[in-house]
């Protein structure tokens, strides 16, 4: 009987006289995108979430929310490989405006908290994770994306180089998942 391997969406099998890796199920992910549609800056979470709808909709699950706690214990997280979770936070003089970081939240759950504004949204983020894996539903792999931004007051606009950004981020994140997936033998 076959377990379950190191690669998501794989498992190790008999094959002749050796074990190999034996395709079963394609990579499953999930995406939450968070952040708040009347904050300005705040929105570029949303707003990559909607935009990877086309590209990556037949991995899993997207996810745009203004409720970090509600999309990030949903049970069907679970089930997944992958669980990518994007928002925004300020820039810093080693994050300027516009610009984007991916932190493994197994390896580095530390640089969660040093992200954080200060308000209740960004310890929502922080926090539901926490929550989720006390209760046992983060997957193997955990990305998160944040963008760096300047304008987190009421607006409806990204300010200009957080909107040149989020296109940015959109490509990292959907050329992240296609090495990911090109690393699973159970994907094509």
């Amino acid at each position: 009987m076959a377990s379950r391997g190191g690669v998501a969406g794989s498992a190790w099998g008999v094959s002749g006289d050796a074990w190999e890796v034996v395709a079963t199920a394609p990579l499953r992910v999930h995406i939450v995108g968070c952040g708040r549609w009347s904050m300005s800056d705040d929105r570029a979470g949303l707003i990559i979430a909607e935009r990877l709808q086309n590209a990556c909709a037949d991995l899993g699950a997207i996810v745009a929310s203004e409720d970090p706690v509600d999309a990030l214990t949903d049970p069907a997280i679970a089930q997944t490989d992958l669980l990518i979770v994007v928002d925004a936070s300020p820039a810093t003089d080693s994050h300027p405006i516009g610009t984007f970081q991916r932190i493994d939240y197994r390896a580095r759950r530390e640089a969660i908290g040093k992200n954080r504004r200060g308000d209740t949204h960004t310890l929502s983020v922080e926090t539901a994770l926490e929550l989720a894996e006390a209760l046992g539903l983060l997957p193997p792999r955990v990305w998160i994306y944040v963008i760096f931004g300047t304008d987190f007051e009421r607006g409806l606009a990204l300010s200009d180089r957080v909107a040149a950004g989020v296109d940015g981020l959109v490509k990292r994140i959907e050329h992240d998942l296609r090495e990911l997936t090109a690393a699973c033998p159970c994907t094509s």
